[in-house]
C-alpha cells in the first residue's frame, strides 16, 4: 500500500523497531499507531480507511462502533471506512 496509494499509511500494533529506518534514524515513528490512536482518528477524521482481515471486523466494531462501512473486499481482506468514500 505504501507504494500504490496517494494517502498517508499507518501501521497498527506493529513494532516500529522492526523497521530499519525507524530503528537506526528515528524517522517514521509517527506512522505506527496503537488501537487507541486508531479509535481517536476514526471518530475525528472523515475519510479514514482501514484494511484488515475480515475475521477482525467484530474486534474493530467493538472498538470503533457498529456497523462499520465496508467499502470493498478481496479474499479475506476488507476495506473499511468511516464515511461514504
Amino acid at each position: 500500500l505504501l507504494f500504490y496509494t496517494n494517502r498517508k499509511i499507518f501501521l497498527v500494533n506493529a513494532n516500529p523497531h522492526a523497521d530499519f529506518v525507524v530503528r537506526t534514524r528515528g524517522i517514521g515513528r509517527e506512522n505506527y499507531l496503537s488501537e487507541d490512536d486508531v479509535s481517536k482518528r476514526w471518530t475525528a477524521e472523515a475519510g479514514t480507511v482501514m484494511v484488515t482481515e475480515s475475521a477482525r471486523i467484530p474486534h474493530w466494531e467493538s472498538l470503533l462502533g457498529s456497523p462499520l462501512h465496508k467499502a470493498a473486499s478481496c479474499g479475506t481482506m476488507v476495506v473499511l471506512t468511516n464515511g461514504e468514500e
